[in-house]
């Protein structure tokens, strides 16, 4: 997994975006998850890998846990394919696109965090975290769709 600096936004291709959008909107209830893709050395996100939400019933409209294997394996997949795991995405299905108390406590410094909110529409709708080193507050990141690929 690849450590982020906090000096600058992120951008997330219009196909990653729509990936998000569609996984979210299959899981619900549920809150969706999984991780973010780049390519190597890059801070735009590429694509993403769904993981099971390993929570089920009506704690998993709140909360989600991926599996530590499952994410081991979307590691070395990702890493044949000479991309590198940026961060977490998952959604939340009643609630803005803030981190919850829950949310920050998991961080993992460097890492970039996505909220997708099925809630809202349109603008903070989807936002974007970081966490600079484990003393610090997680603080919002500029993030930006890039233009689908042609």
């Amino acid at each position: 997994m690849r450590q982020m600096k906090a000096e600058t936004g992120i951008t997330i291709t219009a196909e990653a975006l729509r990936d998000m959008e569609e996984e979210a909107g299959r899981a619900f209830p549920a809150e969706a998850c999984g991780v973010l893709l780049a390519e190597a050395g890059e801070r735009r996100i590429c694509g993403l890998r769904v993981l099971e939400n390993r929570i089920k019933g009506e704690e998993a409209e709140r909360f989600f846990e991926i599996d530590p294997l499952k994410l081991y394996r979307a590691e070395q997949e990702a890493e044949k394919g000479q991309r590198k795991i940026i961060g977490f995405f998952h959604s939340h299905t009643e609630a803005e696109a803030v981190l919850s108390e829950t949310d920050e406590s998991y961080m993992i410094p460097g890492m970039l965090y996505l909220i997708l909110s099925l809630k809202e529409r349109g603008s903070g709708r989807l936002r974007a975290y970081l966490k600079s080193d484990p003393g610090s507050p997680a603080r919002e990141v500029p993030v930006e769709t890039a233009a689908a690929q042609i």
